[in-house]
């Protein structure tokens, strides 16, 4: 008699249950998506964030120590800083505030004396050989104070060529670049003068030399000054004048032209000159700066390939509202500014 086995066959899933499980995996897949995207961006917007600040840091920084040592003599007529609002119209155009559709809204342009930490700047060897001859001949009579002036470009710095054309295959950048003039030029040409900006000129073709450069992608800089002065009012109760202390007095020395704004501000031995958009201001002729705010907008890494595709005619100009939004960081930095000596 024949033995019969009898085998149990095996239940599968049905097609409903691969379905659910296909679903319920295809949603976690979507979620696990999403939240690793999610990360990616805020690590993004982190990195974004550190890397403006660490730009921002380093301009401030800088311009904070040489405005603390700021130098002023009072009781002449020589004039000691000047800063006026750069309008990037410049016959050359490397020098333009950005490309068409995508140009900076705000720039100041600041020259003052300073006795800078890093004194000497780097010289060629030519230049370096005349200053140390200089040097141990008029050793008692060159002192400490450089002047040093500070503005925004528009360039790539790295192939040092004009960033303003479409055809140019580099990367240029707004940048800030701080001239630094040697102490014995700054005796020699540009200390004792009574128009500080006329002196400079010889030394603004140097501005956007490459070993002036200082950091990349700040793309506005408002500086506001803070001054103390008395005001001369008309007495209500009698026909004579009264002086009132008004402190302190913003300066605004960049910005477009509407009332309020300062367009240029001269700081003299013995008196300031302050040219707002109505005219001279003549309070301010015998007050006292007390302080200064840099304010610094800072374009991150994605705006600036914006930026770039902008030069080159890829994409339009994206509204500025829109663009500083999204793109751009905020820093700001007061300073205590010296008394005059």
């Amino acid at each position: 008699m024949k033995k019969v086995t009898f085998v149990t066959a095996k239940k599968g899933f049905t097609l409903v249950e691969l379905m659910a499980a296909m679903a319920i995996t295809s949603i976690l897949i979507i979620v696990i998506v999403s939240l690793t995207n999610r990360g990616v961006d805020i690590w993004r917007t982190v990195f974004q964030d550190v890397r403006a600040m660490g730009q921002a840091r380093t301009a401030l920084d800088l311009m904070m120590q040489d405005l603390e040592s700021m130098q002023v003599r009072g009781g002449n007529n020589f004039q000691w800083l000047d800063v006026e609002r750069d309008s990037g119209l410049l016959n050359n155009k490397s020098m333009e505030l950005g490309p068409k559709g995508a140009q900076a809204s705000n720039a100041a342009r600041l020259i003052f004396f300073t006795t800078a930490t890093d004194r000497n700047p780097p010289m060629m060897s030519g230049e370096a050989q005349v200053y140390n001859s200089r040097m141990m001949t008029r050793r008692e009579t060159i002192g400490d104070i450089n002047c040093v002036g500070y503005k925004l470009v528009y360039r790539d710095q790295i192939l040092d060529e004009d960033a303003s054309d479409s055809y140019n295959m580099g990367f240029p950048v707004y940048a800030l670049y701080r001239n630094l003039i040697p102490s014995n030029r700054t005796f020699d040409d540009l200390l004792g003068k009574t128009d500080l900006s006329q002196a400079y000129k010889r030394y603004e073709a140097d501005e956007a030399r490459p070993m002036n450069f200082l950091v990349e992608n700040i793309v506005e800089m408002t500086l506001i000054f803070e001054v103390e002065y008395r005001e001369r009012q008309e007495s209500q109760n009698q026909n004579s004048t009264a002086w009132i202390e008004v402190q302190p007095v913003p300066i605004i020395a960049t910005g477009k032209a509407r009332s309020g704004t300062f367009r240029e501000l001269e700081i003299f031995g013995n008196r300031i000159n302050a040219e707002s958009v109505g005219g001279r201001n003549t309070d301010m002729i015998y007050g006292t700066v007390k302080g200064v705010t840099i304010n610094l907008s800072v374009v991150t890494d994605e705006g600036m390939v914006i930026v770039d595709q902008v030069r080159r005619n890829r994409r339009s100009a994206p509204k500025p509202e829109d663009f500083f939004r999204r793109y751009t960081r905020s820093y700001s930095q007061r300073i205590d500014l010296p008394k005059p000596n």
